[in-house]
């Protein structure tokens, strides 16, 4: 099962099984608590599924008692990401066209709660994979707008992150964003860095 058929496999079921108000009551669990002194930076959540719009009003509402600014957008382009791998066009464009109708309603829920998204993001369907050579064609295929690169990083393995993530390449995925080739990449293509809260 692709990552975006679980994730959203993951949100119906979690809607089907928990009132609204246990929702809540989950969502503001792990919201942050008093003590936690730093600004928020964005807001995503595991497998995305933010994207289900229950999950994602319950989010805009507790995270604006905390501060929220910024919401990440799972809108990966297809031709732009298959142009950069040549691989998964198939899955990739069928993705893309089952989330589009919830990414749209995303994006006009985040818009009346004034809250900033990023445009896209490169990463999803190649999650795990995220080489330098990889990076580089996505560089070359960047879309107008902000644009959102999808890393997991580690300096090395251990059995927690094995255990979830068998297939992923962490530490080459981190080797990727410390590399020289891709700082100067983005310095020729005059790429501007930067953060959700910049948005």
């Amino acid at each position: 099962m692709n990552a975006t058929k679980h994730a959203l496999k993951t949100a119906a079921i979690a809607a089907l099984t928990f009132s609204a108000a246990q929702l809540h009551a989950e969502t503001r669990s792990v919201s942050p608590g008093e003590s936690i002194q730093s600004a928020i930076d964005h807001v995503n959540a595991h497998n995305h599924m933010h994207l289900h719009p229950t999950v994602l009003r319950l989010v805009l509402k507790i995270g604006k008692e905390h501060g929220l600014r910024a919401v990440r957008l799972p809108n990966e382009p297809p031709l732009r990401s298959w142009k950069a791998s040549r691989r998964s066009l198939r899955q990739k464009l069928s993705s893309w066209a089952f989330l589009s109708p919830w990414i749209s309603l995303m994006k006009c829920l985040l818009r009346q709660a004034h809250i900033r998204f990023n445009n896209f993001i490169f990463g999803m369907a190649d999650s795990g994979a995220m080489t330098t050579e990889l990076v580089l064609g996505f560089l070359r295929n960047l879309p107008k707008g902000v644009t959102e690169l999808y890393f997991h990083p580690a300096t090395a393995r251990c059995p927690e992150i094995d255990y979830t993530m068998q297939n992923y390449r962490h530490e080459e995925e981190f080797q990727t964003l410390t590399s020289e080739s891709l700082l100067q990449a983005f310095r020729s293509a005059g790429i501007q860095r930067i953060s959700f809260s910049d948005l």
